[in-house]
């Protein structure tokens, strides 16, 4: 986790697919619960692992036309700022709202593709930005 504590500030977990449900996440392996004094939880979780017997998530490689597998929170991360840009970038957020409020409700919605969950999960924080 990094040192920042801001009510603009995500911090972003990782997940893979849960086998047994589908549609719904898990936390990776290796994605933390945080700790004091910085927030005890991820804010939320993005889609970088895609099972536990294939770890990671394809992305380009090296080489033209290569591709490689990459894990963890720092494949997680981009994923959240993409769809975080999306939401600046639609309108909806204002100045209002940028400095001070935080993680609001229609932001959390925005940036998730769906209804933030009702509890902090300590791994997920509030939902799984899908891939």
């Amino acid at each position: 986790y990094g040192g920042v504590v801001h009510p603009s500030v995500y911090f972003v977990g990782s997940a893979r697919p849960d086998p047994f449900n589908q549609g719904e996440y898990r936390p990776s392996m290796f994605t933390a619960e945080g700790g004091l004094p910085r927030p005890a939880n991820p804010t939320i979780a993005a889609h970088a692992d895609d099972g536990s017997a294939m770890p990671g998530v394809r992305a380009a490689g090296v080489l033209t036309g290569s591709t490689a597998r990459m894990s963890g929170t720092s494949m997680a991360a981009p994923m959240a700022t993409r769809r975080l840009l999306d939401y600046a970038l639609s309108g909806a957020m204002t100045a209002q709202t940028v400095p001070a409020a935080g993680h609001d409700l229609a932001e959390l919605t925005f940036v998730l593709g769906k209804l933030p969950l009702p509890v902090v999960d300590s791994r997920l924080g509030r939902g799984t930005v899908e891939a």
